[in-house]
């Protein structure tokens, strides 16, 4: 009799449970624990690559995720905080800002200095000064955040300051999980190509230096703009980028089958610096050094497999490759019908001059 005291009224509590739980879903957790921080982690892993790029597919895939976690009712300020701070980014990559303030208003309510809600917050914010302002805020609070390092060094980007930019994504990535590295390096690396540039004078050339490509007649004025490789044309005269163009391409150091607006690419690049290698250094030997060196071999071939000996761009390539002006991407291949970016370009100048 002793022995059925004692049970019954644990028995009553786990039926209690049961059925309570029973009674308002299936997937009802009434706390928040580990599982909750893990959907924390989870959207956190989905939806910062998307600062990479994204297609709608992913988005539609992360709005369902969010749906099914929210479907739980985690009763947890913390976490719901969390995850209508990690919608709300979301919607802004959907292109629903308004939707984005509803969550973050929400998430201000429940918990406004946690670092994922003051991450919507700046994200909302037009101004990058003022987005600057409340990252700084919210840092004097919580030093150690790599996440607000990254939304700083974001913000220093879009205001050109360019070095601190690098301080703030390298910091960050020491604090980060790797796929944080992964999603900014290439941001943090054209910051860094841009570092020396002066924002405050040189808008023009900021602008070429961050495009994604180039016609001939941006490069010829990012070169002329960040350089001194063509005062043996202008005597230190100002010229036009197009009055530059024409006397490159009657010299050669064009090469002759590309026009002014004509996307330039590697073996063009390849090509123009080294023609102006060979210029600077009063040396046009170097033009066929190569050529001349394989050629007098029996039955040579190319230490460049996708360039060919008998190839115009030959000389230009190897010479450019044994000087490190450029390199050979997969360190056997030089690839040279890929498009140059403007901080590939910038970094390739600084070699030559």
């Amino acid at each position: 009799m002793k022995l059925r005291v004692k049970i019954l009224p644990y028995f009553f509590i786990l039926f209690a449970l049961v059925s309570c739980a029973s009674f308002r879903n299936d997937t009802v957790l009434f706390s928040a624990g580990e599982a909750a921080n893990q959907y924390i982690a989870e959207l956190e892993k989905l939806i910062v690559p998307l600062d990479a790029g994204f297609s709608q597919a992913d988005l539609r895939q992360i709005r369902i995720r969010i749906g099914e976690i929210e479907a739980m009712e985690i009763t947890d300020t913390v976490f719901d905080a969390r995850l209508q701070a990690w919608s709300g980014r979301l919607y802004i990559f959907e292109g629903k800002n308004s939707e984005a303030s509803r969550r973050l208003k929400h998430a201000e309510e429940l918990l406004p200095s946690d670092v994922q809600v003051t991450i919507l917050k700046a994200r909302l914010e037009p101004s990058a000064e003022k987005r600057l302002s409340l990252i700084s805020s919210a840092l004097s609070l919580e030093n150690t955040s790599g996440e607000l390092e990254i939304e700083r060094a974001r913000a220093c980007v879009a205001l050109k300051r360019y070095s601190e930019a690098v301080a703030a994504f390298d910091t960050a990535f020491v604090l980060l999980p790797s796929f944080y590295a992964e999603t900014y390096r290439p941001e943090r690396n054209t910051a860094w190509d841009l570092r020396e540039i002066d924002s405050g004078v040189r808008d023009r050339t900021a602008i070429l230096a961050v495009a994604s490509s180039l016609r001939w007649l941006d490069a010829i004025e990012l070169a002329d703009a960040e350089t001194n490789l063509f005062q043996f044309i202008t005597g230190g005269k100002k010229w036009t980028p197009a009055q530059l163009f024409s006397r490159l391409a009657e010299q050669n150091i064009i090469p002759p089958e590309f026009r002014a607006a004509d996307t330039v690419k590697r073996a063009g690049s390849a090509w123009f610096f080294w023609h102006l290698v060979a210029i600077t250094n009063s040396n046009p030997s170097l033009l066929t050094r190569y050529s001349d060196r394989f050629g007098a071999r029996p039955n040579a071939v190319s230490p460049v497999p996708d360039v060919p000996i008998g190839s115009a761009y030959f000389d230009s390539v190897l010479g450019c490759v044994e000087w490190e002006i450029m390199t050979l991407p997969d360190g056997k291949n030089f690839n040279p019908d890929e498009t140059v970016k403007g901080s590939a370009f910038l970094q390739m100048l600084k070699k030559v001059n």
